[in-house]
């Protein structure tokens, strides 16, 4: 990440290394004022002492120069560390989601392999846990470091067995904190985080499907699972907070035990005359800004648990994605059952043919989670072949793994073997069709809707193609803003899809159309307008198209009926 932000190419490179320089410089400056406090200090309770007016108000006006850039280089810092997290976690979002959703499907992949749960988790909330605690360590610890040897310099001279018994107090305790407290409280953060996104996906759930679930009037049931996944969020919480609280417990103690030596030395030297008063005033700074950057790690051990368990996470997100560029999408079964080969995929450029299928055996998903069955039983495997101007229509029983055939055609399913050459314009109508929200807010117009996800048309051909699909009282109302996921019925959602379908087809060459049960909402008048508007374009385009239906009815629209066993 940190390669990502300095080195790699990108426009924010420059406000990134302005901002961290200054941020450092500003750390370091204020280090080096604080070393100056502590001398003022001093110097000013010797005044104090010795009855030195003159030395006395001398001190308290470097004093206020020394607040004033003390105050002023803290500002700075966090203003610079601040604006390098903005930039930090925009940039390493934006490449994390180049991968996540790119033209191959990796997100896709993610889901099907169900590897990586809680993707949206691991790109929103721990990109931004890791961003934000690494900036505040790389932004401590260098003034940290400064005052530490700086203070340790000044505490060697004045009274080495003081600072040996610091370095021994402050080992001792950052080793029993971090291989013990340390190691059990990440372990707990992880647990909290993954009980969090499952309590919160329950939710997001529900409001997802809040119309199936009143229908089924299960909201006393989704009621209870809500409160079972809020009971083991619950626990985990608890058994967190326990092991927080003991960590809390020790820092404390330790910490003012710790307050406590400095005294206990330097006390004993003042009264044998071999010390200026003022010297304990500046041991004390001297050892507390040593102490802190010695315990520094014993007193952050929550936060850099925090760190730890949201890295693992991103860390497992990345490799996932990794492995979903070079495997073959799987269906969330063992290892052990997946198969060695991978369906091959071809470009059909030119000629007649839109789609070959050669010997392919499509591997499916069993009714038993981590089964497998296979499409295509006999070794051949399943062959077809579509030429411009031709229509399928796929049949068979449920679950035999129609839909399944049709998402290898589609290109987003390879596990299996065989052999598939493709046009490069394939084109893919799901059963319930994907309404997407706004960029930045979830209402989005019409015409945004008809022409996802990169279409151009003119308002006159959308307001036709809407008349065409049975959207009539549609037309003229392109620029209305609405949240139609929730707006539109299921049949209105399938003749959208189709509606935004013709537009993509405009501008397509030799295109193929694979339908799943793309008309299952519509009655059979409404479908038979579909369907002869889609074919007629198809024939303008030179196109072809496959359908996944379960009605006899369709069987008149297509040129060829595929019964699969």
């Amino acid at each position: 990440m940190l390669a990502q932000l300095f080195l790699q190419p990108h426009e924010l490179r420059g406000k990134a290394w302005l901002n961290s320089l200054l941020a450092l410089s500003a750390a370091l400056l204020h280090a080096e004022q604080w070393v100056k406090f502590a001398k003022v200090q001093g110097g000013s309770q010797t005044s104090i002492s010795t009855r030195d007016v003159s030395g006395f108000w001398t001190g308290r006006r470097n004093m206020l120069y020394v607040i004033l850039t003390l105050a002023a280089t803290s500002t700075i810092k966090d203003l610079a560390a601040s604006r390098l997290k903005l930039v930090w976690r925009q940039v390493s979002t934006e490449r994390l989601l180049v991968r996540y959703l790119d033209e191959r499907g990796s997100f896709y992949r993610l889901k099907a392999a169900r590897s990586v749960p809680n993707a949206d988790a691991r790109i929103a909330e721990d990109l931004a846990s890791i961003v934000d605690e690494v900036v505040n360590l790389t932004t401590v610890l260098p003034s940290h470091f400064y005052s530490f040897f700086r203070f340790t310099s000044v505490m060697w001279q004045t009274s080495p067995r003081t600072c040996l018994l610091l370095w021994t107090y402050a080992l001792l305790g950052t080793f029993f904190t971090r291989h013990y407290l340390g190691k059990h409280l990440a372990e707990c953060e992880d647990k909290n985080r993954t009980a969090e996104a499952h309590y919160r996906f329950k939710l997001l759930r529900v409001a997802e499907f809040a119309e199936s679930i009143a229908f089924y009037r299960a909201g006393c049931k989704e009621r209870e699972q809500a409160l079972f996944a809020l009971s083991r969020l619950t626990a985990s919480t608890e058994a967190q907070l326990r092991w927080r609280s003991g960590l809390h417990i020790f820092q404390r103690c330790y910490s003012w035990v710790a307050s406590m030596l400095p005294s206990m030395i330097m006390a004993p030297l003042y009264w044998e005359g071999k010390i200026e008063f003022g010297t304990i005033s500046q041991m004390f700074f001297a050892f507390r800004s040593v102490k802190d950057g010695l315990l520094y790690l014993a007193d952050n051990s929550d936060t850099l648990s925090k760190l730890a368990a949201c890295a693992q996470r991103l860390d497992q997100f990345q490799l996932a994605l990794t492995d979903a560029g070079r495997q073959p999408i799987s269906c969330g079964a063992s290892m052990t059952n997946k198969p060695e080969a991978k369906i091959s995929f071809q470009d059909l450029s030119t000629g007649s043919q839109l789609l070959v299928l050669r010997d392919v055996r499509v591997s499916i998903p069993g009714t038993v989670p981590g089964q497998r069955r296979w499409l295509g039983s006999n070794q051949e495997g399943f062959s077809l072949e579509l030429h411009s101007g031709d229509t399928v229509l796929i049949q068979g029983k449920s679950g035999v793994g129609k839909t399944s055939l049709l998402k290898v055609v589609a290109g987003i399913w390879n596990d299996g073997v065989g052999e598939v050459w493709r046009t490069p314009s394939v084109h893919f109508v799901p059963q319930i069709p994907y309404l997407p929200s706004g960029a930045h807010q979830l209402p989005t117009t019409l015409r945004q809707q008809l022409l996802y996800p990169a279409s151009s048309a003119t308002d006159e051909a959308l307001n036709s193609i809407l008349s065409c699909m049975s959207l009539e009282h549609l037309v003229g109302h392109l620029s209305v803003e609405a949240d139609w996921s929730s707006a539109f019925s299921g049949g209105e959602k399938q003749r959208l899809a189709f509606a935004r379908l013709l537009v993509m087809l405009e501008h397509s060459e030799r295109p193929l159309v694979v339908l799943d049960e793309a008309t299952s909402s519509c009655d059979e008048l409404v479908e038979a307008k579909l369907y002869t508007a889609l074919f007629k374009q198809l024939e303008r385009v030179r196109g072809a198209a496959i359908s996944v239906a379960h009605r006899s009815t369709l069987c008149k629209y297509h040129l060829k009926v595929l019964t699969l066993v």
